[in-house]
């Protein structure tokens, strides 16, 4: 791998591993405890509980008979009798602080085993399972909820409209763990397995599965907030030409959803997930073959979501196949809501947004999107009606292998595909190996096999558009009706139709196009750049390399080209491995102008040496990183910098190394190293040795904080390097004094009073 990006990934990693370690502690602050000790409830088919006393023969009789914090223990068996507390049907109302926990035997009530002794509560289709109300705290662990029906009992906040057919909770707080609700519905209503309001729900390694409901066929979450982990929410589904969320709905309510699966669930939107107006985070969660069967969403519907996190999500096979279909994997409406290091593979719309579908704004970071298709426009992500207020951002995506296949209107935007948006900006992602075709003849070219910018003026910064592939033009980016920014770009090796690197053509309504590239390499194609046949199309190359085009310009449109590179080498890596960082040799090193970008692809910064490279790639050939641990401290305490060095090029380097100490600081010693030589003095530290390509050399020695240093000072070093190629400061490495508060105690005085 090659050591650029092996590093960029690695700090990716240890975000997302920060985060999880946050996670978890906010998990934790969720978990509950148990209740305290109160008496000892058992329940057993017939009231039969083998000498255990006291003993009932429903759960509901136990839950009568109990005291708050009592604990009621439920032998296996089928209970079903229904009864009519509060006015309706269910078989066990709970309204007073209760454990009530299954998976026990006659035998032993010592230790549950839901699994080879089920306890199961069954509604047999005549009312409610269970319900759970008012300002109670109940722990429900190892019982089996089924066959409940909610058809005429109300319940939905101050509607009326009828809601949880399996589990019913509204005001209360509740944990269920190791459990199941199965097979219960409500035909035209909210939560068919579970329901909650105005409450809290912690649930953990349990099963939904088989439920149905208009809106949450699994779970329907208002107004609460939720903790769910290690579940199984499976084959629901909405009961309505317009259900939303299969497997789970939720609105207006906070969420810490991880390491669940959601799998083949349908709903007309939000075959998976439905979320709307909530905040809180989607971890570790696996989304797989939901449905939406009309509109959008296959695996997880957004809406107004600002404070909503998906991170590390594996969402794939979902779809959304309907008239409609948007995002088959991730539909975002409005959402504002932030995408990182996800999965989304293998997702098919019909509309728009194989793998996302974004209209208006939402972030996507480090997220790999790939191997989606859609009918139409976007298969990998599709954005429309994103504007400056609502703006869209994509930054570190890998999007490559997704297919715009086009069963009838032909494809737009195999990896990307922008509509009537303005304010996007795409940051530093790879757009590889993605496809548009063209469908039925007749009606329009398959357009962008890599990107298609259509009346948006978007702002695209260090992204590499490689070996895409458009069946009529714009092989590799397709601009229409557009003014796009282009900062830093690769564009390589994309083919198909008209073989254009980038094609630049006016809009529908006779709108022309003028983009603006600056600090490009174009390579490799028919055509470089194509503007078609009307002066008002014009294009602005500021800072390009041209290399192995056929034509680096066609049409008839008009073309500014300043600082035009002689034709050289861009000496990419690895093509055969899609590998287009810049290697030994390049002619795009140090030939480009000041764009006003200060880092590349990899989040390295620029310029390296002594000016700006083309395209997306800065050419690092020696990686040197400098780090202080620990990096927030107090005055007095120690530090030990690290700074290693990691040849990325085929050849071992000599190098050599200064670094002056800030004044903050004092060398303490020793210096160590694992190759070279080196020495301090008056506050300079000094290295040199030869830098091998297998192994980091790494450089270490501690200091001490002045102990008069004062609070909140942030102390910046930095290390000037000098390899076989220039010179170049190394990103500085941050000490920050933590702020001190010192309290001074007067002596008390006596004082006479007369």
């Amino acid at each position: 791998m090659n050591v650029k990006r092996f590093q960029f990934l690695l700090t990716l990693a240890i975000a997302v591993l920060m985060m999880a370690g946050l996670l978890a502690l906010l998990s934790g602050s969720l978990s509950r405890t148990a209740h305290a000790q109160g008496t000892i409830r058992y329940v057993a088919p017939g009231g039969s509980c083998g000498g255990a006393s006291p003993c009932y023969s429903t759960v509901q009789d136990a839950v009568d008979a109990a005291q708050p914090e009592d604990e009621i223990r439920v032998a296996a068996g089928t209970y079903t009798g229904i009864n009519n507390y509060g006015g309706l049907a269910q078989v066990v109302y709970v309204d007073k602080s209760l454990t009530i926990r299954g998976g026990y035997t006659t035998s032993n009530w010592n230790t549950p085993y839901p699994e080879a002794s089920p306890t199961e509560l069954n509604a047999t289709i005549q009312g409610r399972v269970m319900v759970v109300t008012g300002t109670v705290d109940v722990i429900v662990e190892g019982l089996r909820l089924t066959y409940g029906n909610a058809d005429g009992l109300g319940g939905h906040g101050s509607s009326g409209t009828d809601a949880g057919a399996g589990l019913y909770i509204r005001g209360a707080v509740v944990s269920i763990n190791h459990s199941e609700v199965l097979s219960s519905a409500v035909s035209d209503g909210n939560g068919g397995g579970v329901y909650l309001y105005g409450g809290s729900l912690d649930m953990d390694s349990s099963t939904i599965q088989g439920n149905s409901a208009a809106n949450g066929g699994g779970l329907a979450i208002y107004k609460s907030t939720v903790a769910l982990a290690d579940s199984h929410i499976s084959h629901n589904t909405g009961t309505t030409m317009l259900s939303s969320g299969g497997g789970l709905f939720m609105d207006d309510s906070t969420a810490t959803i991880r390491n669940n699966t959601f799998a083949d669930n349908d709903a007309t939107q939000g075959g998976g997930l439905w979320v709307e107006d909530s905040e809180g985070t989607l971890s570790g969660n696996f989304v797989e073959g939901n449905r939406a069967g009309n509109a959008m969403g296959g695996g997880i519907q957004v809406e107004r979501s600002g404070s909503l996190l998906l991170t590390s999500n594996t969402i794939q096979n979902n779809s959304a196949m309907g008239y409609l279909g948007l995002g088959g994997g991730v539909r975002l409406t409005y959402a504002d809501s932030t995408l990182i290091s996800n999965t989304i593979r293998n997702n098919k719309a019909n509309g728009s947004g194989g793998g996302v579908s974004i209209q208006g704004g939402a972030h996507l970071y480090g997220n790999v999107i790939e191997d989606n298709t859609v009918n139409w426009n976007g298969a990998g992500v599709s954005i429309v009606y994103s504007d400056a207020d609502d703006a869209s951002t994509l930054t570190a995506n890998v999007i490559r292998g997704n297919n715009a296949e086009s069963s009838g209107y032909p494809g737009k935007g195999g990896g990307v595909h922008l509509s009537l948006s303005d304010g996007v900006t795409l940051t530093r992602n790879l757009v590889q190996n993605n496809e548009a075709h063209q469908g039925w003849s007749g009606l329009g070219d398959a357009k962008g096999g890599g990107i298609c910018i259509r009346h948006s003026d978007a702002v695209l910064i260090n992204n590499i558009v490689t070996d895409n592939w458009a069946e009529n033009a714009g092989s590799g980016l397709q601009i229409e009706g557009s003014d796009p920014l282009l900062y830093h770009t690769t564009i390589a090796n994309n083919t198909g139709g008209d073989g254009s690197g980038v094609r630049v053509v006016k809009g529908d309504s006779d709108e022309p196009s003028q983009p603006e590239l600056y600090n490009t390499i174009i390579a490799n194609q028919t055509t470089g750049v194509y503007a078609s046949g009307d002066v008002l199309n014009v294009v602005r190359l500021d800072g390009v390399l041209w290399w192995g085009n056929t034509d680096n310009t066609a049409g008839g449109g008009t073309f500014f080209i300043f600082n035009d590179i002689p034709p050289g080498d861009p000496a990419f890596v690895n093509t055969a491995g899609y590998d287009y960082h810049i290697g030994t040799g390049s002619v795009a090193v140090d030939t480009g102008i000041d764009a006003g970008i200060t880092d590349d692809v990899d989040g390295q910064t620029r310029p390296h040496y002594e000016g700006y490279d083309l395209g997306a790639d800065e050419w690092w050939p020696l990686v040197a990183v400098k780090t202080a641990t620990p990096d927030t401290v107090e005055p007095g305490d120690v530090v030990t910098y690290t700074l290693t060095l990691t040849n990325a090029t085929d050849a071992a380097m000599t190098v050599s190394l200064t670094d002056t100490l800030p004044t903050q600081v004092s060398y303490l010693g020793p210096l160590t190293y694992n190759n070279g030589s080196g020495g301090y003095a008056s506050g300079v530290i000094t290295w040199t040795g030869t830098v091998l390509t297998s192994t980091p050399t790494f450089i270490i020695w501690p200091v001490q904080v002045a102990s008069d240093v004062s609070g909140g000072t942030s102390i910046a070093s930095i290390a000037t390097v000098s390899d076989a190629y220039g010179l170049f400061q190394t990103d500085p490495a941050l000490i920050m004094v933590s702020q001190s508060y010192h309290y001074i105690y007067l002596p008390a005085v006596l004082k006479n009073y007369r």
